[in-house]
């Protein structure tokens, strides 16, 4: 398996999270070894709703697209993804 790219979001009330987010996408960037284009992190707020409207807490949700590799050639599989998995990596 193959990860591609990451779009992830996450959810707070408090604190504004706006003058972290680069910094967030940057070590996710260096974690992963992924080119810029391919790592988002985006926050947002619940509108006074659920328990991080109530200050009680903080989520995050993730989604990673993963596509299926041949090991012996490296490519991807025949109808899947036409993302090139290549493209996002260093």
């Amino acid at each position: 398996m193959q990860l591609v790219n990451m779009d992830a979001t996450i959810v707070a009330q408090k604190p504004k999270l706006a003058p972290h987010i680069d910094s967030m996408r940057r070590i996710l960037r260096r974690i992963l070894k992924w080119m810029r284009h391919c790592v988002s992190v985006k926050a947002t707020t619940s509108e006074g709703l659920g328990f991080e409207g109530r200050l009680e807490g903080i989520s995050a949700k993730a989604i990673v697209l993963v596509t299926k590799m041949q090991a012996d050639a490296g490519t991807v599989y025949p109808g899947t993804y036409s993302v090139d998995p290549e493209s996002c990596l260093r």
